[in-house]
């Protein structure tokens, strides 16, 4: 299995307006070996880290255009002013839980 980071920007003014784009964001739940997700913020600095498990590391590199919720459907993140960057993808070679 594989891990995707993503790192963010906010303007902590945005909080309220990101976390519910963070908690509308179930689209990527549709995408080939999505195994599972989380997010979390830290309101002071407007910072944010996204956490995701998939199958392959092919599959953990899809585009972001690809986990945008079908129209009519709840808002991206970009929707709520912030900047995400670069995704990283890893491996997982341990996990306790």
């Amino acid at each position: 299995m594989y891990i995707r980071v993503s790192r963010g920007r906010f303007d902590p003014a945005n909080y309220d307006e990101v976390v519910a784009a963070l908690q509308g964001a179930t689209a990527i739940r549709r995408l080939p070996g999505y195994q599972s997700s989380c997010w979390s913020v830290d309101q002071t600095a407007g910072t944010l880290i996204a956490l995701s498990t998939w199958l392959t590391p092919e599959q953990a590199a899809f585009s972001r255009t690809a986990a945008n919720p079908p129209e009519g459907e709840s808002f991206w993140m970009e929707d709520a002013g912030f900047h995400l960057d670069a995704p990283e993808i890893f491996e997982i070679v341990a996990s306790h839980g």
